[in-house]
């Protein structure tokens, strides 16, 4: 049950990262058309781009079905931890106004280019938001101060959104070639030529450290290629801690990735230079076919992010937005109480929407 959730919580964000990658930023750390902290918008509207309105309500939808899904897994205690230089309260809270925000200027966006809801479209959408409204209790529906009319206005621009993503992405070339998405599995083990200072620079070897560095690469292949096991050699003479991953193209140097994608099953490669270590890799699966077909759709989102994002990035330029600081800033995780955990909201769009 709790890996289920786990999923959830990964597909949502996957979801969301891969639709909306242009969009503006309010209040975070994105580009940022205009944001204007003014006191016109009401009370309990949290942003505004051009003449339309996010209300506290439709970001509580996202806010409290996200919120609740990471406590199910991590507790509630965990908001103010600290991430980087914010706590995670914080990092919640900025990637919900981003992602409303984004949904918020696609549905902008659909009506620039005439992207409407079909009849049977809608009568969906009031299906969904009936459906999620009636699996609310009272304390939810209270604490996030939804109607029925909210939770539809919501599932209107997420599709709405999704509807202007694929209109703008239906030319993308969808051919990928099993060579370009190949993934493949190897071991490597890493003799560095540089040390870490007090403060974790690197701090490079001398020439004689730099060939003593070789010379121990160089007898470990020589342990490597009569046959000793190679994952107990990278365990004992490797500098890097990671023995075996799974790597696809981009991923290593150029003069790297050359020799480790020639390599065929079992075979060892020679002692690769990179600028800062030694590499010995072994191929264990020079074709692994299912993470092959799974990069394969990974590529084919990459591709229509950037066909997407060319044409987006200049209708958001004229957009203009003002945020409503206070309101947001009153809204603190783990408040909620413990009759509140919504966590279906997109379950439910998933239910009625995705084929």
């Amino acid at each position: 049950m709790r890996k289920r959730k786990m999923r959830r919580v990964r597909v949502v964000l996957i979801i969301l990262a891969c639709l909306f990658v242009g969009g503006i930023g309010i209040g975070c750390a994105q580009s940022v058309t205009s944001v204007i902290l003014v006191n016109r918008l009401g009370d309990d509207d949290v942003f505004r781009i051009n003449d339309s309105v996010c209300t506290l309500a439709e970001a509580k939808i996202y806010l409290t079905n996200l919120q609740d899904q990471y406590e199910d897994i991590y507790g509630s205690d965990m908001w103010q931890t600290k991430c980087g230089d914010m706590t995670i309260e914080d990092y919640l809270k900025k990637t919900v106004i981003a992602q409303m925000a984004q949904i918020k200027s696609m549905a902008l966006f659909s009506k620039e280019y005439s992207i409407e809801l079909t009849d049977e479209e809608k009568n969906t959408v009031n299906q969904a938001a009936e459906e999620y409204y009636g699996s609310l209790s009272e304390a939810e529906i209270e604490y996030m101060g939804v109607t029925k009319q909210d939770i539809s206005n919501a599932y209107t621009d997420y599709l709405l959104a999704s509807k202007v993503y694929s209109s703008l992405t239906t030319e993308t070339n969808t051919e990928v070639s099993d060579d370009e998405a190949r993934i493949i599995t190897v071991q490597q083990i890493v003799i560095n030529k540089y040390t870490l200072d007090a403060s974790g620079n690197k701090v490079a070897f001398s020439d004689a450290e730099k060939q003593e560095a070789y010379n121990k690469a160089a007898g470990v292949l020589e342990k490597a290629q009569n046959g000793e096991d190679f994952t107990n050699l990278a365990e004992n003479y490797s500098d890097n801690e990671t023995t075996e991953l799974s790597l696809s193209r981009g991923k290593l140097e150029e003069t790297v990735e050359k020799v480790v994608f020639d390599l065929e099953n079992d075979e060892i490669s020679d002692i690769i230079e990179t600028e800062d270590s030694y590499y010995i890799f072994r191929c264990i699966n020079s074709y692994d076919i299912e993470a092959t077909d799974a990069n394969k759709e990974v590529i084919i989102e990459q591709r229509k992010a950037k066909a997407f994002d060319e044409v987006y990035e200049v209708f958001v330029e004229g957009l203009v937005s003002e945020f409503n600081e206070e309101c947001w800033n009153s809204v603190a995780l783990g408040d909620n109480g413990t009759e509140v955990n919504t966590v279906n909201f997109f379950d439910t769009y998933n239910q009625h929407f995705e084929n």
